[in-house]
């Protein structure tokens, strides 16, 4: 029976492409890669050097350059393999060898040469579920973590209603390349939060009490609904307005915006507690102009807590933000203060 996979790659989602001529091409692959593991290392290196200039999809090119290398190694030639395992990797560094196939010092071998050729990209985004792409190929939603050759990448991060970001980054050997990125939102985005919040402000006969949705951005996502009910928020003109946020944030994910539509002068206080002591919860607070610029960070100022106060200016809208850096989900409770 044949032995289909002997690689595994780290990269989901793969198409094997509709050409008859490409699928005859996988076929004699799979033909191969079994010579090699029936000990028929000739046999599979003509097999195998003969389609691997044909092959399109990467990811088989990928497995029948180190297939191939394999082979030389099987056969003494070092030196040949170790190329042919550097063209395995450009063409997926994702490709790592299926254990128990290979001999272990084959497999050494290529781990090593694949250790210096590849790091990883770690994206980041405040909100999160942006889109992500590295080189020009969309990788997914942020937060993100992949692997990538060593050398610089295009990242560029874009979301709806948000400022387009890119920038250059540079992957070093077996290291990860963080990209942290603060979004700030379009004009018009800016406008239509700012009348949110004004109606927000606005509803209600005076000398009564309403509760308010603030929104969750997408980070939060993962069994936090899009909206989570604040309790005891008062919006009388004047009256100092309390909000509480209870819910769950997952790991390595980002909790906020959370509102303070502040009416006049004085100081907001923000009180996050959280029930796991190896969880850590970094508290941002961000004035919202077309620049969307940060004016406080906070690092966890106890195991389970965090507390701290912003002077604020009446009429202007704060966002507040945390962050959980641990892989561990925990459940928060979120207080914020602030002048009516």
């Amino acid at each position: 029976m044949l032995q289909k996979f002997a690689f595994i790659t780290l990269t989901l989602g793969f198409a094997l492409g509709g050409q008859a001529a490409q699928s005859d091409l996988s076929e004699r692959l799979e033909v191969g890669k079994q010579a090699f593991l029936d000990g028929r290392f000739r046999e599979s290196l003509q097999i195998l050097e003969e389609i691997a200039p044909n092959l399109e999809e990467t990811f088989l090119r990928a497995d029948c350059f180190a297939f191939i290398g394999m082979n030389h190694l099987a056969l003494g030639d070092a030196s040949t393999a170790d190329s042919d395992f550097e063209s395995a990797i450009r063409a997926n560094p994702d490709l790592v060898p299926q254990q128990g196939l290979f001999p272990e010092a084959s497999i050494a071998a290529f781990v090593a040469k694949r250790k210096t050729m590849v790091g990883r990209i770690e994206v980041r985004t405040a909100p999160a579920g942006a889109d992500a792409s590295i080189g020009g190929r969309a990788v997914g939603t942020t937060p993100y973590v992949g692997n990538a050759l060593v050398g610089e990448h295009l990242v560029r991060v874009s979301r709806e209603d948000y400022h387009r970001y890119e920038n250059t980054v540079r992957v070093e050997a077996d290291e990860t390349a963080l990209v942290e990125v603060t979004m700030r939102m379009t004009p018009q985005a800016l406008e239509r939060a700012r009348e949110e919040a004004a109606r927000a402000a606005g509803g209600g006969p005076r000398g009564t009490k309403k509760t308010a949705y603030i929104m969750l951005g997408a980070a939060a996502a993962g069994g936090i609904a899009a909206g989570v009910l604040a309790s005891g928020s008062t919006r009388e003109a004047g009256v100092p307005v309390t909000r509480t946020f209870n819910n769950t944030v997952p790991s390595f994910n980002s909790g906020g915006p959370f509102i303070a539509d502040v009416g006049t002068d004085g100081t907001l206080s923000i009180d996050l507690s959280w029930d796991d002591p190896d969880a850590a919860l970094f508290v941002e607070v961000r004035l919202v102009t077309a620049a969307t610029q940060v004016i406080r960070q906070q690092d966890p100022t106890g195991p389970t807590e965090t507390r701290l106060t912003v002077p604020v200016l009446g009429k202007n809208i704060y966002h507040v933000f945390f962050r959980n850096l641990s892989p561990n989900p925990t459940m928060f409770t979120l207080t914020i203060s602030f002048p009516g």
